[in-house]
């Protein structure tokens, strides 16, 4: 098995704009994803990850969403609602898609252990780690293990998070008041990594920056592509460029591949928002990048 965490490339159409925030349909959405991998099938020679992969015939997705801030949206009502199983087929190869919505710390925790393509789409709240839906910025995924790191929040955005306070202090040229937390990676230090290929995708705010190396320390002797981002980032409501990331996964694309598809999907997304003037978003060159690829036959550590 292989892990991968990724952003993907071309256009996905989008859907006409809702009067309301949109609902995750992640049946639908992998459907979609499904039909066109088949009709456009491999890119090329099949990467290592990929046949790592698919080797079972069964590809574990989590869609890991973030607070409403970043992007608002609806989420099925029930347990049973936030997960499905999808067949897809690509180049004559059967796999079945099994996906699941992932909306808080705990099912966090079990989709890293049991999943082998997460795609989160959140805050990086500083460097403490991504955020959930359900749990609200007051409880990241506590990963932060750099030593040395501090945490530096504007107070005003410290929202009921709990960690252990360093110091505090205001920026002269500002006048913004700040609260600097102790690095903290209690979760991460009691979570299980899943044993095979996993391919992990952090598109929260300066990933690269905050996290690479905790991944990089995580997935030690196991095969992994990561993909993080370099600057901070929004979440598409209608999750166009978490189908480009499934997407580019089925059909054989390389890891800089990937990610150099998930800059246009994900600028084709913000360039439509630009035009309807609402900000913050805004077209990012070069957002997405390979911070970790162990997957190859010859690049384990």
């Amino acid at each position: 098995m292989l892990l991968a965490v990724l952003l993907s490339g071309c256009a996905f159409n989008p859907a006409a704009e809702p009067p309301q925030p949109p609902l995750i349909d992640l049946a639908a959405l992998l459907t979609r994803v499904a039909a066109r991998a088949q009709a456009d099938g491999l890119v090329g020679p099949e990467p290592a990850y990929r046949a790592a992969l698919l080797a079972d015939g069964m590809l574990s997705v989590a869609l890991v969403v973030g607070t409403d801030d970043l992007g608002r949206v609806q989420v099925p009502a029930t347990v049973d609602q936030r997960s499905c199983v999808v067949p897809a087929a690509v180049d004559g190869r059967q796999v079945r898609l099994a996906g699941r919505l992932v909306l808080s710390r705990a099912a966090f925790s079990r989709a890293l252990a049991e999943c082998e393509l997460l795609f989160v789409t959140s805050h990086s709240r500083y460097g403490a780690g991504p955020v959930f839906l359900e749990d609200g910025k007051a409880q990241p995924y506590r990963m932060q293990r750099s030593p040395g790191y501090e945490i530096v929040m504007p107070t005003d955005q410290v929202s009921g998070y709990a960690g252990t306070v360093v110091r505090r202090f205001v920026d002269p040229a500002t006048r913004r008041d700040y609260t600097v937390f102790a690095a903290d990676s209690t979760d991460l230090d009691a979570q299980q990594p899943l044993p095979g290929c996993q391919v992990l995708v952090l598109s929260t705010c300066s990933s690269r920056r905050h996290f690479a190396d905790e991944i990089a320390a995580f997935r030690r002797g196991l095969p992994t592509v990561a993909i993080c981002t370099r600057r901070p980032c929004l979440m598409d409501p209608q999750m166009r460029v978490f189908m480009r990331c499934v997407y580019a996964v089925l059909t054989g694309e390389p890891p800089a591949g990937i990610a150099a598809g998930l800059d246009r999907e994900y600028n084709a997304v913000a360039w439509q928002h630009v035009r309807r003037r609402e900000p913050p978003w805004r077209v990012i060159d070069t957002l997405y990048t390979v911070c970790l690829d162990t997957a190859g036959d010859d690049r384990m550590p």
